[in-house]
């Protein structure tokens, strides 16, 4: 039976958003939007399309652009056209705009999914047609997705993402709670309590003492999740730059693909199959399970501090 609605204005999915939260399948979409909402930014669907043709406008932008690439270009145009055209700083700017897509690109990229029955295609299939409606930025609109594969283009979008949630919204929380644990930890540095071995009272210690363990443990932890690299491949389908040195042997593809990579502020990773291998994000999850272990241990020690 459906649930029923007495929502004033839907959505377009006929829900509205008090709603949503309480037809959400998972608790963060539900009990917890409110504390993860900051997320939605960086992870969420819309954020991965948005990154998705931002790397696509960006390949573009370094085609057009790229010192390695301009010279053979200009070189190879001596005996045939030049294979990746120039831009100038009016289609430059004219191309970085039209990849920030807006929510009504987003929405255009969904329709067209539907018929497409790719989402990755779905994305370039909309910046192609952007590209095409301005003479600037025309030249390149045949060059959407040249010379690599999805997972060129999935690969540094997922890392976009798993690098702004870290560094724009988790990093930040935890700073902000390393540094409550600082003031804490001196404002109680002499406040003395009962301390505990095998459950057991034991020798005193003090409450600063005590929340100034797991400030540095915090700490330590935040180390290791900021020492994590977000790294990214652009290599083609089997990470030998096939297609693009089908098209032009004389460029240096693999100095190409460092260079838009290290564009992006990723770190390049040379060697790959179809696949960026994704070490980093287990890195990554695993750094970010080791602060949580530290968290968890704190709170349980607070609730037994409570608790006697």
């Amino acid at each position: 039976m459906a649930p029923p609605s007495a929502c004033a204005a839907p959505t377009s999915a006929g829900v509205c958003a008090a709603e949503f939260e309480l037809l959400a399948i998972g608790p963060l979409d539900g009990r917890y939007a409110k504390k993860v909402a900051g997320l939605k930014a960086a992870v969420s669907e819309f954020s991965l399309v948005q990154k998705r043709a931002f790397v696509m406008s960006e390949w573009l932008a370094c085609l057009a652009t790229n010192a390695r690439v301009q010279r053979q270009s200009a070189a190879d145009a001596s005996e045939s056209p030049a294979p990746f055209p120039s831009l100038s700083e009016e289609g430059k700017a004219a191309l970085r705009q039209m990849g920030r897509f807006s929510m009504d690109d987003v929405r255009r990229v969904k329709e067209v999914e539907k018929t497409a029955n790719h989402d990755l295609k779905a994305v370039e299939y909309v910046l192609k047609g952007k590209l095409e409606t301005s003479e600037a930025t025309m030249p390149l609109a045949a060059l959407t997705h040249f010379g690599c594969t999805s997972e060129d283009v999935n690969n540094l979008s997922w890392a976009l993402c798993f690098k702004e949630a870290t560094e724009q919204h988790l990093l930040p929380a935890v700073d902000d709670l390393a540094a409550t644990l600082h003031m804490r930890a001196v404002e109680f540095a002499e406040v003395p309590m009962l301390s505990l071995t095998h459950g057991q009272p034991a020798t005193p210690s003090t409450f600063g003492k005590e929340i100034a363990n797991f400030e540095w443990r915090v700490k330590n932890a935040i180390k290791r999740v900021r020492d994590v690299e977000f790294r990214g491949k652009y290599n083609g389908a089997v990470g030998c730059f096939n297609a693009l040195v089908v098209a032009d042997a004389n460029v240096a593809w693999p100095e190409v693909a460092r260079d838009f990579v290290e564009s992006l502020g990723l770190t390049y990773q040379p060697y790959s199959t179809q696949i960026e291998q994704h070490d980093w994000i287990a890195e990554l999850c695993d750094a970010l399970a080791r602060l949580n272990s530290i968290l968890l241990d704190f709170s349980r020690d607070m609730w037994l501090y409570i608790s006697r």
